[in-house]
């Protein structure tokens, strides 16, 4: 890992190339306490997607619940619910969007060593980007609409410098084509 962070109600970005231990509040020694409640959110920069995979995690099995969800905060698409136990083991989940959040709660009673996971930073793969520094893995047949750093419904900003590749999932040509573009003469 480049760096890790312990469970908090709190955002963490996740750039390209970097991969942050995730652990629960007790950090890699310690055990998560009684009556937790903290919601974490892990954030793409750039435009790519999180992954979250759980290497191991130990909790109390019938109480400390574990939520994951596809977005910033706890408003999204629910991946998954359930007993901590059960994301024990290279369980992974990826963000559709930019940002993944995590739920853990815990009761007034017993606690356990809690988890250990990686974030990662994952290349966008999908439909449509904005331009950023990052990467977008592009595979046979997709095609991506590619926009300025305001999107299709908004504007660049003042003195941006950005490096945007594609690359080809399978080694293949790209091709690039601009369908329009403005900008000051």
């Amino acid at each position: 890992c480049t760096s890790s962070v312990n469970m908090s109600n709190t955002t963490t970005t996740v750039s390209n190339g970097q991969t942050i231990c995730f652990y629960d509040s007790g950090g890699p020694n310690g055990s998560y306490g009684n009556s937790e409640s903290y919601v974490h959110t892990f954030t793409a920069s750039g435009g790519g997607h999180v992954t979250i995979t759980f290497l191991t995690a130990t909790g109390e099995t019938c109480c400390d619940y574990i939520t994951i969800y596809d977005g910033a905060g706890t408003g999204g698409t629910q991946l998954h619910y359930g007993l901590l136990s059960t994301v024990n083991g290279n369980v992974s989940f990826t963000s559709s969007g930019t940002s993944l959040t995590v739920q853990f709660t815990s009761d007034g009673s017993v606690t356990y060593d809690g988890w250990h996971a990686v974030v990662s930073y994952a290349a966008n793969t999908a439909g449509s980007v904005n331009m950023s520094n990052t990467t977008t893995v592009v595979t046979c047949g997709q095609g991506i609409s590619f926009y300025d750093s305001g999107g299709p419904n908004g504007t660049y900003g003042n003195s941006e410098s950005y490096v945007h590749t594609f690359t080809s999932s399978n080694g293949n040509p790209l091709t690039i084509t601009f369908l329009s573009t403005d900008g000051e003469s």
